[in-house]
């Protein structure tokens, strides 16, 4: 954490009832409020260290974005970021009821936004959500990003986490260079399988970019 300059964490949830049943493990909310303490006052060293919280959207949770932001907001962070759980069952989540009132609390949350507390409110996330690839051959996505799990795992995306064919690297295998640079990650985003994602939200992101990477691609200097 020392040479970090952006930072993530957070509480699932407003109450700590809510944040254990999100994560199965009671007593832990004041813990992780503390860690947020800790974090903000540790920033205060550093000129360019951003800390921001993150708010995975669930069942057990939706009905608390507008709180959880305001809450850490007054913890001082520099941000919230709002984001739906990434799972296979992505349709299956929330009624069509639901997921009106999750819009709705994501824009009062981002209301809460002022020149020192930036809220990023994944509004698309859910809709931009597509079950196969729509006319790409290869994620060009995955040449950017990079996704580290909790078990030191190193994977092409948070889509694929998990999923021990699409692992490249080891925390203990080496340092951040060698393995987000090295020929093992190099070999599997160039024949990563795209037709084999199930599902995924960034199918138009993917789709532009391979849009870009085209020999010739039409109204590049269009304005």
């Amino acid at each position: 954490m020392n040479t970090a300059r952006h930072n993530h964490s957070g509480p699932a949830a407003h109450e700590a009832e809510v944040h254990a049943r999100v994560h199965g493990v009671p007593g832990q909310f004041d813990k992780v409020l503390d860690g947020v303490v800790r974090a903000v006052e540790w920033a205060k060293n550093y000129n360019d260290v951003v800390i921001g919280a993150s708010f995975i959207i669930q069942k057990d949770n939706f009905h608390q974005i507008v709180r959880f932001t305001e809450l850490m907001g007054t913890y001082g962070v520099d941000n919230v970021r709002l984001a739906h759980e990434v799972t296979p069952k992505w349709d299956e989540l929330f009624t069509d009821q639901e997921k009106i009132k999750i819009l709705n609390y994501l824009k009062r949350a981002k209301s809460v936004e002022d020149k020192d507390f930036r809220v990023f409110a994944m509004v698309d996330r859910l809709p931009s959500y597509h079950p196969k690839p729509i006319g790409v051959d290869q994620c060009g996505y995955q040449f950017f990003t990079a996704s580290l799990s909790c078990d030191c795992m190193f994977y092409p995306c948070c889509v694929t986490k998990f999923n021990r064919d699409y692992i490249y690297g080891y925390l203990q295998w080496g340092s951040l260079t060698e393995i987000l640079l090295g020929d093992v990650r190099k070999k599997l985003v160039q024949s990563f399988p795209y037709d084999a994602c199930e599902y995924c939200y960034l199918r138009e992101k993917v789709k532009f970019i391979d849009y870009l990477c085209q020999s010739d691609p039409p109204h590049v200097n269009y304005v």
